[in-house]
């Protein structure tokens, strides 16, 4: 597989980031800021970009980067998003993979999938404080928002790479009559299909995909 490695090479050069998490809290019952736990994702055995794009069929190409936020100086640290996403296009219906850059090695975290433009997904949604006195993100946006913003403190380098998946024309019939048209975008199966094959390429799922709470991945 291609995320196979041996154990003298795992030792030598691993990829690591770190991040915090806080419990869930709701607005009865807000959890504390202090109460973290610390988690380690490690990289080093997770699929290379660009040996998986010698692999897919997929006609990927440089969609974007997350970069940090100089607008929230009014808002308290816990309140701010203190990232962005960054685009290089308006391309809509979007299959995407997102990725970590390192030591000179760029590793895959995840597919995804984005019916706007790539600046539009919603990861903003998880600050800590809307995770930690309220509860309302949802455990994705908010443990993904965590680690950009470790990320973005320890200046490693994230990217999304896109596919915007084709748009094809279908007819349907009208109550009076005749046909009207309507334009559909499969990118939602072409995320499933995306997906299947960095699991069979890895041997198992990339490691941002589910399990997220767990202090240790790798």
């Amino acid at each position: 597989m291609l995320g196979d490695r041996t154990e003298d090479e795992n030792c030598s050069d691993e990829l690591k980031i770190n991040f915090t998490t806080t419990p869930k809290g709701n607005k009865d019952q807000p959890a504390s800021y202090e109460d973290k736990k610390h988690h380690t994702w490690n990289l080093t055995n997770q699929l290379d970009l660009h040996t998986f794009m010698n692999e897919t069929t997929l006609d990927f190409e440089e969609g974007g980067h997350i970069e940090a936020r100089c607008d929230e100086e009014d808002k308290s640290r816990e309140a701010r998003v203190g990232y962005k996403i960054v685009q290089k296009s308006k391309k809509k219906n979007l299959v995407y993979l997102l990725t970590v850059k390192m030591n000179g090695k760029e590793k895959i975290l995840k597919g995804g999938k984005c019916k706007g433009e790539l600046s539009k997904r919603t990861y903003s949604a998880g600050t800590q404080e809307s995770w930690t006195t309220k509860g309302s993100p949802s455990p994705t946006n908010y443990i993904y928002s965590q680690i950009f913003r470790s990320c973005m403190e320890n200046n490693i380098e994230l990217k999304f790479y896109i596919y915007s998946a084709p748009l094809i024309r279908v007819s349907y019939p009208k109550s009076e009559g005749g046909e009207g048209y309507v334009e559909i975008s499969p990118y939602e199966e072409i995320e499933k299909d995306l997906n299947a094959h960095l699991v069979k390429s890895l041997g198992r799922k990339p490691i941002g995909e589910g399990d997220l709470e767990n202090p240790y991945k790798g």
